[in-house]
């Protein structure tokens, strides 16, 4: 009933995550990779860079992705302990022109205005905090089907 139900609020600030607060131009320049990502979508993958997060998944779809089209990098922010693995990988598979690894953020909402969708190749999820913080800066998010996110992410 309508007594019985309440917003329980999963914890984006909306100020923080408010897509009008950042210049993607200036935040580019800031990083200095304004060269690397120019004519080029940007996808964000944020994320722990561990196993549950599927790394090495996302190479695989880089690789397929740039069979087709070459117009696009993926930062990836974030640190774990596959880092170093995925990072001689890619190298490997000759995809580091669409690469770029970024480090650990404590600024999100900066990867979240510079990208043009986010990705999410996780195996495990409740409901992941970066699709509810993508979605809030009007960023598209591609997800696997876990947890909750069909549930939050819709056609």
């Amino acid at each position: 009933s309508k007594e019985e139900t309440q917003t329980v609020y999963i914890g984006v600030d909306e100020e923080k995550y408010n897509p009008e607060k950042y210049s993607k131009a200036e935040i580019l320049k800031k990083m200095n990779i304004e060269k690397k990502v120019e004519n080029k979508y940007i996808i964000g993958y944020i994320c722990r860079i561990t196993a549950q997060k599927r790394p090495f998944l996302l190479l695989e779809i880089i690789k397929a992705l740039r069979e087709k089209r070459n117009d696009f990098v993926v930062v990836v922010a974030g640190d774990g302990e596959l880092l170093d693995n995925i990072k001689h990988k890619a190298s490997n598979m000759k995809i580091t022109e669409n690469i770029m690894f970024l480090g650990n953020s404590s600024n999100t909402q900066e990867i979240y205005a510079i990208s043009d969708l986010t990705i999410n190749c996780s195996i495990k999820e409740g409901l992941a905090l970066t699709s509810y913080e993508s979605l809030s800066m009007g960023v598209p998010v591609i997800s696997t089907d876990v947890g909750g996110q069909k549930e939050l992410i819709n056609f």
